[in-house]
């Protein structure tokens, strides 16, 4: 490969390599990239078909809040369900603007988000062969970093799932902030101020996209240390100074790495300032737990994030992940002996090379906020988007391993074979996995089929799986799984709405009725049970006992879609056609794709017009269930 003029030179192991890459075009650094995202862009073209899946449904097609500009201005003042009662610990403003964004250009079609999806992660593939090129010097290491990452089955999660692409843009806004500071770093003083404005609006934009990035601050001062530009023997060519570093100069690296952070820590605490400000608090607890447990649960979580990495296969939307309440042979000593063998191997690895020590710190510090387990629901610790972020160190040290490799004098590409022979291989067994488990994500009932297999004791899984069972018309089976769900937790207000939703959908009204108002009972401000309760006394013709669940839904939640349907079908069938229009056309402010609520207003304004009596509106959604938030 070509060598490339960088803060960083290449070091002296691989100079003969690059010396025969020499023999590659010029252009070679603009065609290698090319082909890294051309092949990862085919690695998810097959996604491109697949639905909206798992929460996609709920946060893109019945949300009104991203169907529309109007409500830009709450996505910054709000939580990320404001659209509905409760409070939750998401604050992502930049994650909505998004969503409005797809709307506004593809309306509910999912091939056109599956597109940008797909799009943003060849955009971060890109990123991270510039960070990575950046870092080294070597275009041989960033090409093959970029490409397993790019096809890094990891990633599948956050990709394959449009509600995934979280993961992606804050990697785009936070791999941009760290660049655009590294080009500010090496530039003088008349030309570097716009290039720190440009990273410090992408770390805005990477931590009101996603609460993670706020270890971008830890990266610059990570950095900063690692590569001391006071210290050309080390901070040039990658290597270690044999000069012994005084107590001075160990401080002084110390100040002026904090000083060079202080800016991206401002936009930090002006971050946090505005979190609280909607939420209320930095974060909440969702599920209580001891120190003890947190510490006796986190070697099982790391292994299992270790697991993903470096062997990538059997992934789910869901794993079971217990507490550890108790150190056990298998829950703790072996995977803590685990993390501590991996972890020590790694840092024989990288330990005398800077890119190698900040590849390291980059695989670790965005796992760092992964511990709190107390801001995670039972059966959520673990996930694979989780590694999106971490996984850019991953890669890099992987592939300046692959460029450790020697075996004979024979090259490939300009390089030595069995570098090249190893990239291949890498890649290969990544792609073939990506292509196998991608199709996992393709709808509901295969994604929670195969999520079930993976982790049976899921709850969240199964109940996915019976909602996904019912949408498909398999009632029986859908109510099944519901009901070891409730009877494993008869108080849960989610269970008892989902139990009714189940009955109601096969055709027995009069039975999901008790279920709905237990659910009522034990969770008052949940709307959707409410509104399902008005389309259950609806279909039994008890228009009286109706009018106070559709009005109870829409007081509550008066964005979300299909509720003003609701208490437009009820005015129609009472024969008040002129509140049944407006209630129509509120709807269809929410959702001005809902051709039901359409057709409604142009009948009662016909009808109107003729004066003629009212026939019931057609059903009102139903069609959802309760998950826990």
């Amino acid at each position: 490969m070509v060598e490339e003029r960088s803060s960083v030179e290449m070091p002296q192991e691989q100079k003969a390599a690059v010396a025969v890459g020499n023999l590659l075009p010029a252009n070679a650094r603009f065609i290698v990239p090319a082909i890294v995202l051309a092949v990862t862009f085919l690695g998810y073209l097959g996604t491109l078909r697949y639905d909206f899946v798992y929460d996609d449904v709920h946060v893109i097609v019945e949300n009104g809040s991203v169907h529309s500009w109007r409500f830009l201005p709450r996505y910054f003042t709000e939580h990320l369900w404001f659209f509905e009662p409760g409070m939750t610990n998401y604050y992502r403003p930049i994650f909505l603007v998004w969503l409005v964004l797809n709307h506004t250009l593809f309306g509910l079609n999912p091939i056109g988000y599956h597109l940008t999806t797909v799009l943003a992660h060849v955009a971060v593939t890109l990123l991270v062969f510039h960070f990575t090129r950046r870092l080294t010097g070597d275009l041989a290491t960033a090409a093959i970093a970029a490409l397993l990452f790019g096809l890094h089955p990891a990633h599948i999660e956050g990709v394959a799932w449009v509600s995934g692409v979280s993961e992606t843009l804050l990697a785009i806004f936070f791999i941009g902030s760290f660049l655009c500071y590294l080009k500010y770093r090496d530039l003088d003083a008349g030309r570097r101020k716009g290039w720190l404005v440009a990273a410090l609006v992408l770390a805005a934009l990477a931590v009101f996209e996603k609460e993670t990035g706020i270890v971008l601050p830890m990266m610059i001062f990570a950095y900063e240390l690692i590569f001391d530009a006071g210290r050309k023997g080390r901070a040039i060519r990658g290597e270690e100074d044999a000069r012994p570093e005084k107590a001075s100069e160990s401080m002084g690296r110390f100040r002026m790495a904090l000083v060079r952070s202080l800016p991206f820590v401002v936009v930090t605490v002006l971050y946090l300032l505005a979190r609280i400000n909607a939420l209320g608090a930095i974060g909440r607890t969702k599920t209580p737990l001891s120190l003890a447990t947190l510490i006796f649960t986190w070697p099982s979580l790391l292994w299992a994030y270790v697991k993903i990495l470096a062997w990538p296969v059997r992934l789910s939307a869901f794993y079971d992940t217990p507490y550890v309440t108790r150190p056990g042979l298998l829950d703790f000593w072996f995977p803590l002996a685990a993390i501590a063998a991996v972890g020590s191997a790694i840092w024989w690895l990288v330990r005398k090379k800077q890119p190698g020590r900040f590849a390291l710190v980059w695989l670790i510090v965005p796992v760092v906020p992964l511990l709190n387990l107390t801001v995670f629901g039972p059966g959520e610790l673990v996930h694979d988007r989780y590694m999106f972020l971490p996984s850019v160190g991953f890669v890099v040290i992987v592939a300046l391993a692959v460029r450790r490799l020697r075996a004979g004098n024979s090259v490939l590409f300009g390089l030595p074979t069995v570098q090249v022979l190893a990239a291949l291989i890498l890649a290969s067994g990544s792609g073939v996995a990506l292509a196998y488990q991608h199709v996992n994500w393709s709808s509901n009932l295969v994604l929670f089929q195969h999520s079930l297999e993976i982790a049976p004791n899921s709850k969240t899984a199964k109940g996915s799986l019976a909602e996904a069972l019912i949408v498909r018309g398999m009632y029986v089976e859908g109510a099944r799984l519901f009901q070891e769900l409730l009877d494993q937790d008869p108080e849960s207000s989610e269970l008892n709405h989902n139990m009714g939703f189940a009955l109601n959908a096969a055709g027995k009204p009069r039975e999901a009725e008790p279920y709905l108002m237990r659910a009522i009972e034990l969770k008052p401000l949940q709307p959707d049970a409410h509104y399902l309760l008005g389309v259950v006394r609806l279909t039994m013709n008890r228009l009286d006992e109706a009018e106070t669940p559709f009005r109870e839904a829409v007081r509550i939640s008066p964005d979300v879609a299909f509720y003003h349907y609701g208490l437009a079908s009820w005015f129609k069938m009472r024969g008040d056609l002129r509140e049944a229009l407006q209630e129509f056309e509120r709807e269809l402010v929410i959702n001005p794709n809902f051709a039901m609520a359409q057709n409604q207003i142009a009948e009662i304004k016909a009808r109107l017009g003729a004066g003629e009596l009212p026939d019931a509106a057609p059903a009102a959604r139903s069609d959802r269930v309760r998950r826990p938030q």
